[in-house]
């Protein structure tokens, strides 16, 4: 397609998630005659399908307000991500795969708000 100055134009793209994307995050790139466009995006499960039933968590208090205690059953999980509402990623905390007991987060450095947390095993899947 080819717009003159002021004009405007609709693209479709579709888009789909990598099968390599380790942190849920995949992009698509648009080539144009003013430079490259770049789109990144989160995919998310879709239905409890997605979840297998024996790599269940449980996080308490919430709301919290000092720290956080989270219990996973799944010794393969090695990180977790911490992501904004939107799903950026905010930071990851690693996770020793020999723990024995729930693993406490104080929050006296994380600002008020709304947090989501994402799972990875040792080879990085979600």
């Amino acid at each position: 397609m080819t717009l003159g100055p002021g004009e405007s134009g609709v693209w479709y793209v579709d888009m789909k998630a990598a099968t390599t994307a380790q942190d849920g995050t995949s992009w698509v790139k648009l080539t144009t005659n003013y430079g490259d466009m770049v789109f990144m995006f989160q995919t998310w499960p879709t239905n409890t399908n997605d979840f297998d039933a024996s790599n269940l968590v449980s996080i308490y208090p919430n709301p919290a307000s000092d720290r956080i205690t989270i219990n996973l059953t799944d010794k393969r999980i090695n990180t977790i991500h911490v992501l904004s509402v939107t799903g950026r990623k905010l930071t990851s905390l690693s996770v020793d795969p020999s723990r024995d007991a729930a693993l406490v987060y104080a929050l006296d450095r994380v600002a008020n708000g709304v947090y989501l947390l994402q799972f990875a095993d040792n080879r990085g899947k979600i």
